[in-house]
């Protein structure tokens, strides 16, 4: 029995194309410092790590350290495992086997942050793999996927992904007002998070000089956004995108002034695009037809019929010739 069509074809594709773009980053930035980190003469040695772990934890070691690298924990190795990662994340990003992909990114990632806590114990690091686990359920196996097909198990996934979603934005607003730092809430903490984040961008030195009452306003405006835009994800359709644009224009705002949690801020986006159904991507390609064709009847009509065929249909090759016709006017 063929699974239903589920209506988040485009969304499934764009999450499965950032998501494999935030593992190719990580892989990448990792591969090229890994030796110096916790490679043979790194300042963490996995293999000494690993050496010390078996020795205190006995036969759990490998269940509370999970790592491949307790076959072997060489620089070779180490550098290798960044490398199949990098290309496994291309593999996601093209749509091949997009499942067994992530399932094959997530393994190696756990092990190369299970011997390298001191510097993989991040937030974001603890995102991408739960995230990753998640998306291994929902991204199709198959070699040359049906994205526009979902069973009931992948269904579920895709909830999991918006409740993750949820708990980490919303929970994100409340442990910035319950950890005791009254600069939240009195909307002054703006005041100084541009000049003691680590490792920000050029751009954050201008942020810090706009006026204190407008970067007051945008404290308030960013617990708005993190408190209650998360309802919006289990709102009707237009709530739900009207949320997933504010949640993710949060995360770009994040993205223009600091670099310490880029890659924690475009897997948010992604979570945030990831939400919202084809109908609403479709509502976009559609506009943008209409208005390429301008005055053109002709191709407004054609444009038109193809956009409700494939809406209706939920058909790649329809939706592929939705594109198409508008790369013609």
């Amino acid at each position: 029995m063929q699974p239903p069509h589920s209506g988040f074809y485009v969304a499934r594709r764009l999450f499965a194309v950032a998501f494999g773009l935030v593992f190719l980053c990580a892989f990448v930035s990792l591969g090229v410092q890994v030796r110096g980190l916790f490679g043979e003469r790194g300042i963490v040695p996995a293999a000494e790590f690993l050496l010390r772990a078996g020795k205190q934890l006995g036969s759990g070691a490998i269940w509370q350290v999970p790592s491949l690298l307790w076959i072997d924990a060489s620089d070779g190795m180490l550098v290798g495992f960044c490398i199949a990662g990098a290309v496994l994340s291309c593999g996601i990003m093209a749509g091949v086997a997009p499942g067994a992909c992530t399932f094959a990114c997530w393994a190696l990632y756990l092990s190369l942050c299970s011997v390298g806590s001191p510097f993989l114990n991040f937030q974001w690091d603890a995102l991408l793999l739960e995230t990753a686990l998640l998306a291994v359920f929902w991204l199709p196996w198959r070699l040359r996927p049906r994205w526009n097909l979902e069973t009931h198990g992948q269904q579920f996934a895709r909830w999991l992904i918006w409740w993750l979603l949820f708990r980490l934005m919303f929970e994100s607003g409340v442990v910035k007002l319950t950890w005791g730092d009254k600069t939240w809430w009195e909307l002054r903490a703006l005041e100084y998070h541009f000049e003691t984040q680590p490792l920000p961008l050029w751009t954050a030195w201008y942020a810090h000089q706009v006026p204190v009452w407008l970067l007051r306003g945008i404290t308030l405006v960013m617990f708005i956004v993190e408190m209650g835009a998360p309802f919006l994800l289990i709102a009707p359709r237009r709530w739900r995108h009207a949320g997933a644009i504010a949640l993710a224009g949060l995360q770009v705002g994040i993205l223009l002034t600091g670099m310490n949690i880029t890659a924690k801020a475009l897997d948010n986006v992604n979570h945030a695009l990831e939400t919202n159904k084809d109908a609403y991507y479709m509502y976009m390609l559609k506009a943008r037809i209409q208005k390429a064709a301008g005055d053109n009847a002709g191709a407004k009509a054609s444009a038109q019929k193809t956009i409700e065929t494939a809406t209706s249909a939920k058909n790649d090759d329809y939706i592929k010739q939705a594109n198409d016709l508008l790369k013609t006017l």
